[in-house]
């Protein structure tokens, strides 16, 4: 081999050395260069929203905190990144939202631009993100109403007191619109006015605007919708959207006012833009429901009128037992195009009637003619009872008054012993005493005298007579009581005195009978019969005390002193007012019967002296045709 051949082979084993020493000092940097992680940008979620997160330079195994706060504003915690192998692991699970610290404090906005009240509100314990907390309007402003909301949004705190309101001056002073549908996002309104006219033309009226939610957040406030700026809005704070009837704005007056038209300029967006609105007003106690619109077609940038039909209040039905429904909700009532009915009441008969409201305020229709059945009923029990009085009347005169006669003339005529006292005188009835008289006259007839009483004769004298025969009486109770001593002979003579057929009302039973059958067709008879005056006759009596239950007493009272004086027994007004005024319910009718039986015995008497005259007369002619 040549020495040229030795040089090569000993050049190339110094070259294949030379490449594995260098290969050996370098091998860990450029295995370490091609495992690190160059910068990046990348998008995460932090707090279920996805940010975009820059991320340097990292070398393998490198392991790196950031403050969520970089990564998305409102939250605390850490994101921490690592580097493993050229692969980028980024974890944001320690981010969470940011509450509110007790002690911070945010402005709240009460009222609109001319009459807006400020007031910073603290929070007295720290809040979690999207926690509330509710503070009385009363701590903003002295005398208002309602709560104020305080919410806390990733660390910041707002203070929502848009529902905050004077206090309201009674029934039609408050009226508020609302969303009479759901709402995807949040109900706004650039501009919003309440009218006194119909075109909402003009009048309009003027208070404090207050709402039921505001997104203080991002300064959509209820004031922005009176400020008369088209570009400005409120936004109802309505976190997963607006539920039905949530979203509302209203207007308290100074005093009660009438809303015919409303002027609602809204969002043209769809999902914040209500198609059915709903407009209420404070009744005094509640809200009631004053029109709804169905905001069809396409929106407008100018608004819209909406017009809120007239209450009819004159010419409601009326009348005895007429009931309606015309008066409708409260503050309200029934409006123009309603119609409501009228019918006739409980106890009351009648067609139902219909009433239309006129766009004049005036109800169109006639008032049922309702019929009391109360009333009729009255009047036909009262009918058939009058009938069935007059029926019982025309059947006692037809059997108990048949040919009778009136004492009008014969009361001059009646035998002394019917006259002076009762039917009944210490012990002894007048038929008792008319038998001893004529018994007395037939004797003294027989002597040649005459016993009776002189019809001629003076009041004395007959006063004389009367007490020759009481004295008589007295002898004969002595002699009829002789058997008795003491007080027992004094109880009995007391007894057979006092005794005047007031306490013997059956001991005529045709009298007892009639009387019971109908007391006051009986009680008309002793007056009929009586006869003085004339014009007291059976019918008006009876009617008198049928048209005047309550002038009974009375009527008795007059009615028994008219028997004394006809039969001249002696006046005793105490006890006639005992026995007809005071003790009425037991009394009066022993008093009746005793005085009917005392009017009908003169009757009886000149019967019986009729007949027997007939008798005799009927005698002689026999007697003479015989001859």
């Amino acid at each position: 081999m040549g020495c040229r051949g030795v040089w090569g082979m000993l050049l190339r084993a110094c070259r294949c050395q030379l490449a594995v020493a260098i290969l050996c000092v370098w091998q860990p940097a450029v295995v370490q260069a091609l495992r690190d992680c160059p910068a990046d940008a990348k998008e995460v979620l932090v707090g279920g929203a996805a940010v975009h997160f820059n991320i340097p330079a990292l070398k393998h195994g490198d392991f790196l905190s950031t403050p969520c706060a970089q990564v998305r504003p409102g939250f605390v915690g850490s994101v921490t990144t690592m580097c493993v192998a050229t692969v980028v692991s980024v974890n944001t699970r320690m981010c969470v939202a940011a509450g509110c610290p007790a002690g911070q404090s945010a402005p709240a906005r009460i009222g609109d631009g001319a009459q807006l009240h400020l007031a910073e509100v603290t929070v007295r314990q720290g809040l979690s993100h999207d926690d509330a907390q509710w503070l009385h309007c009363r701590n903003l402003k002295d005398g208002y109403e309602g709560y104020a909301q305080l919410r806390c949004s990733f660390g910041e705190l707002s203070a929502d007191a848009s529902s905050c309101h004077p206090p309201f001056k009674g029934p039609s002073s408050v009226f508020r619109v609302l969303n009479n549908q759901y709402l995807a996002g949040d109900w706004r309104i650039f501009e919003l006015a309440f009218y006194e006219t119909e075109d909402c033309s003009g009048g309009e009226l003027r208070g404090e605007i207050f709402a039921s939610s505001e997104d203080a957040k991002f300064e959509q406030r209820a004031a922005l919708a009176v400020d008369g700026n088209w570009s400005t809005f409120w936004s109802a704070h309505c976190s997963e959207g607006c539920e039905l009837k949530v979203a509302w704005m209203g207007l308290v007056l100074p005093e009660p006012k009438t809303v015919r038209c409303i002027r609602l300029q809204q969002s043209q967006v769809p999902c914040c833009r209500a198609e059915s609105v709903r407009a209420e007003v404070w009744d005094g106690e509640g809200w009631q429901h004053l029109q709804s619109w169905n905001l069809t077609g396409p929106p407008s940038i100018l608004g819209k009128d909406l017009a809120v039909p007239i209450t009819c209040t004159e010419n409601k039905p009326s009348g005895p037992g007429v009931v309606h429904d015309c008066d409708g909700p409260p503050v309200v009532g029934v409006q123009g195009g309603q119609t409501c009915a009228a019918k006739c009441g409980e106890g009351f008969a009648g067609d139902e009637q219909s009433f239309f409201c006129t766009a004049s305020g005036a109800f169109d229709g006639m008032s049922p003619g309702c019929i009391d059945a109360a009333e009729i009923t009255r009047l036909g029990s009262f009918s058939l009872i009058g009938f069935a009085l007059a029926l019982l009347a025309f059947a006692y005169r037809s059997v108990y008054m048949g040919g009778k006669a009136r004492l009008t003339f014969d009361l001059e005529m009646m035998p002394t012993p019917l006259t002076g006292h009762w039917l009944e005188h210490h012990g002894k009835t007048a038929w008792e005493r008319l038998d001893e008289d004529k018994r007395k006259r037939d004797a003294l007839r027989m002597l040649g005298g005459d016993l009776t009483l002189d019809k001629n004769a003076t009041e004395e004298e007959q006063a004389a007579q009367q007490q020759q025969m009481t004295g008589e009486d007295m002898a004969r109770l002595e002699e009829e009581f002789r058997g008795l001593t003491g007080r027992k002979k004094r109880k009995a003579l007391e007894n057979a005195q006092s005794v005047d057929g007031l306490c013997s009302p059956c001991a005529d039973p045709d009298v007892c009978l009639a009387y019971a059958t109908c007391p006051l067709c009986r009680v008309a008879d002793t007056w009929h019969t009586i006869g003085l005056p004339e014009w007291q006759s059976y019918w008006k009596i009876f009617w008198s005390y049928v048209a005047c239950p309550f002038c009974w007493p009375c009527l008795n009272f007059y009615g028994r002193y008219r028997v004394r004086k006809a039969f001249k027994i002696p006046l005793e007004p105490h006890r006639d007012f005992l026995v007809h005024c005071v003790c009425c319910c037991l009394c009066t009718p022993c008093a009746h019967v005793q005085e009917a039986r005392l009017v009908d015995a003169p009757i009886l008497y000149f019967k019986c002296q009729s007949k027997l005259i007939e008798m005799q007369q009927a005698h002689i002619k026999l007697g003479e045709g015989l001859m």
